[in-house]
């Protein structure tokens, strides 16, 4: 099953923003890219439980490659799946997520790295633009920018 991840939080004309890799390889929100039925891959995610690891994975449509913590308060990455089981990403849980239920069917989408980390549209809002980079940061009780839902594509 594919997913659209968004933030709550959008952009300064109220449109919704998408968890997207960027042609370039990095992790951003962006507004609505359209492909052939809906979303195109860059925007398409998917939970799955990787072999060897014992939380998801959110992987993207388009290449395959997972979502990655790298530090505190750093941008979040991708890093492909053949990487993620030679490395240090297996067994320290850098690619696992963890999914913490929020009212209002939102989630906290928490590193199981760093569970103090979780994934967040970098900056203070309470707009954000298109193309914003997406940073694992600390928990800022519930704000827009670090809240997602997840719309079944």
């Amino acid at each position: 099953m594919w997913y659209a991840i968004s933030p709550k939080a959008q952009t300064n004309t109220q449109q919704k923003l998408f968890l997207t890799v960027a042609k370039e390889g990095t992790l951003q929100v962006q507004t609505y890219n359209p492909g052939e039925k809906g979303h195109d891959d860059s925007q398409l995610w998917t939970l799955t439980l990787a072999a060897g690891m014992s939380n998801p994975v959110l992987m993207n449509k388009r290449d395959g490659k997972l979502l990655q913590y790298v530090a505190e308060n750093a941008a979040a990455s991708i890093v492909d799946d053949s990487v993620a089981h030679e490395t240090s990403c297996n067994s320290s849980g850098c690619c696992q997520v963890k999914l913490i239920t929020e009212p209002g069917d939102f989630y906290a989408i928490q590193s199981q790295g760093n569970q103090g980390q979780n994934l967040n549209v970098e900056g203070n809002g309470p707009t954000y633009p298109s193309g914003t980079p997406v940073w694992f940061y600390k928990w800022g009780n519930g704000a827009s920018n670090e809240l997602w839902t997840f719309t079944t594509q």
